[in-house]
């Protein structure tokens, strides 16, 4: 009688935690997203979570919808053990526009809506450069000795197999890399590319 009791309890108590999650949060792989290009919606709950989904209906109005593909992880870092169980779903948006990806619901808890940006695809997209570089100076004047934020853009619509940038060289200034490179995408002009910045520290050591 003893030992049935035990199995019961440790039954229930695994069922609860089957369930039992704090967040539940919502987010895109890409945002802006062009008008016919699929993007990665991704849900997910910090805890493990069996036997249901979110209801992803309401999306069907403005997206083509991939199916839901449902995981889950167990990390155990120091002794301490956490869960996470995802859903994630492809979607392609129908027309362009700023669009409100709804929030989501399970178990009682709710994700945040999404605003996302819908761009029109160009239509001289041929015609447009495959890679250049912008550059942009804040502030955009400086005296000698003043600190100033060069920020370097490299913008690739290709792939390629290295998209270094390397360090710019100025007479009579002084160049300092601030942090490490960064990698990101941007749409210009209906078109979508891989964007490699640099930040530096800029200061003129002479009038220039």
């Amino acid at each position: 009688m003893v030992t049935r009791f035990y199995i019961a309890c440790v039954f229930l108590l695994f069922s609860t935690a089957s369930v039992a999650f704090d967040k539940l949060t919502a987010s895109v792989d890409r945002n802006p997203v062009l008008v016919g290009e699929y993007f990665t919606l991704t849900i997910s709950a910090d805890g493990r979570v069996s036997g249901q989904q979110p209801d992803t209906s309401a999306l069907a109005r403005q997206f083509v919808m991939g199916p839901i593909n449902t995981g889950s992880s167990t990390r155990i870092i120091n002794g301490q053990a956490s869960s996470e169980t995802t859903w994630q779903m492809q979607l392609m948006s129908r027309k362009a526009g700023d669009i409100t990806i709804p929030a989501f619901t399970v178990s009682g808890k709710s994700s945040d809506p999404i605003k996302l940006k819908v761009v029109a695809r160009s239509n001289d997209a041929d015609e447009q450069k495959d890679i250049f570089i912008k550059t942009e100076l804040k502030p955009s004047k400086l005296f000698v000795q003043q600190a100033g934020l060069y920020t370097v853009k490299l913008y690739l619509g290709k792939d390629l197999l290295d998209g270094q940038l390397s360090a710019p060289a100025m007479e009579d200034a002084q160049v300092t890399l601030l942090g490490k490179q960064k990698e990101d995408y941007e749409v210009v002009d209906g078109r979508r590319y891989m964007v490699i910045s640099r930040e530096y520290l800029l200061q003129p050591q002479k009038k220039w």
